[in-house]
């Protein structure tokens, strides 16, 4: 049976969870699984739903790294300053685990990296996150660098690569 065929079933609810609170559309999200997110967003599913710890579909796609399924997001209107329970936004999850592209993609599209978690933390201080400081100075984007909790920030030559692992 196609997933096409299973959401065409009445007893199928396009926003069901499961048990942590997720959708379909947070697992399509998180998987890069863009084709079904198109497919879920037709249904009406709710782009904005919420897991039990407050993550979106979209935060799910930076979490898990998956630039494809967040950009299809975006252009279907997700909020990208949406915040998770902990004050987290998307921008938060893909710098804490290392998504340069998805970072890249945020950064495009006006994430704001200075947004402050529930701990008073911008996204750019957090662990692995300033490996990504030379993608917003070659984009330009250096007045988002200034007076981030007066924290020091290395130059990226002093920092040794990480390899993103997913974080899910």
């Amino acid at each position: 049976m196609r997933v096409a065929e299973i959401l065409d079933l009445e007893s199928v609810g396009i926003d069901c969870e499961d048990n942590d609170g997720m959708t379909s559309l947070h697992h399509a999200a998180g998987h890069g699984y863009e084709r079904i997110i198109l497919l879920l967003l037709r249904r009406q599913a709710n782009i904005e739903a919420e897991d039990d710890r407050g993550r979106t579909p979209l935060i799910c796609a930076a979490e898990g790294g998956q630039e494809g399924s967040l950009r299809v997001l975006l252009r279907r209107g997700a909020k990208i300053e949406a915040k998770d329970l902990n004050g987290h936004t998307a921008a938060h999850h893909a710098f804490v685990c290392g998504f340069k592209p998805v970072v890249h993609t945020l950064v495009q599209n006006g994430a704001d990296v200075r947004s402050l978690s529930l701990l008073g933390k911008p996204a750019l201080v957090y662990d692995r996150a300033m490996t990504m400081i030379d993608l917003l100075i070659r984009r330009r984007l250096e007045d988002q660098l200034v007076e981030i909790s007066k924290v020091t920030i290395l130059p990226l030559r002093l920092i040794p690569e990480r390899r993103p692992k997913l974080c899910c």
